[in-house]
């Protein structure tokens, strides 16, 4: 397992599942890029913000969990894309279909560029895999697009395109998207 710390960009490999704690307050600058298969475990009161985001694209899994179930005690992950990236919050980059993104535990919040899923695909792109079976879990679109799903356009009104939406299962948890 590895400790998460500020200058952590790229997460996992290819073609390997890499495991992830993330504890106390820590602040990732940039865009987290997810490669292979990844879970991140968020200890008690562990406050993890990525100022730009988690790329998870297509071919890719990330899987979140919380060390306690209780909400007072859950660890968050707090993941904005920047304002004019037309990046996915966690998901998809511009373009981009987002890959497999599973939350189990934790208290995540996902805000997606103009044009972005909060959760799921980037601009134009489609929402990959997203199943929620616990955990609080606050996803917001940007214009157009999907809290949790399928990116936007920047078309003009009446020629919006949006990407094909994904499957999304929430099983449990409280999802407000």
């Amino acid at each position: 397992v590895i400790l998460v710390s500020s200058g952590d960009t790229e997460w996992g490999k290819a073609d390997s599942e890499t495991w992830y704690v993330a504890e106390g307050n820590i602040t990732i600058t940039g865009r987290v890029k997810v490669t292979g298969s990844v879970h991140l475990i968020l200890a008690n009161n562990a406050a993890l913000t990525v100022s730009e985001g988690i790329e998870v694209g297509e071919g890719n899994s990330f899987t979140v969990y919380a060390q306690s179930t209780e909400e007072s005690e859950m660890g968050s992950l707090e993941a904005k894309a920047a304002t004019d990236s037309d990046e996915a919050g966690i998901g998809g980059g511009q373009f981009g279909t987002g890959g497999e993104m599973t939350i189990i535990g934790g208290k995540v919040t996902a805000t997606g560029a103009e044009y972005s899923a909060g959760i799921g695909g980037g601009m134009l792109g489609s929402g990959g895999k997203v199943t929620v079976y616990g955990g609080v879990v606050n996803a917001t679109g940007g214009n157009y697009a999907a809290g949790i799903g399928a990116g936007g356009s920047d078309r003009r009104p009446g020629e919006y395109a949006l990407g094909n939406g994904g499957v999304v299962t929430v099983y449990g948890g409280k999802v407000t998207a």
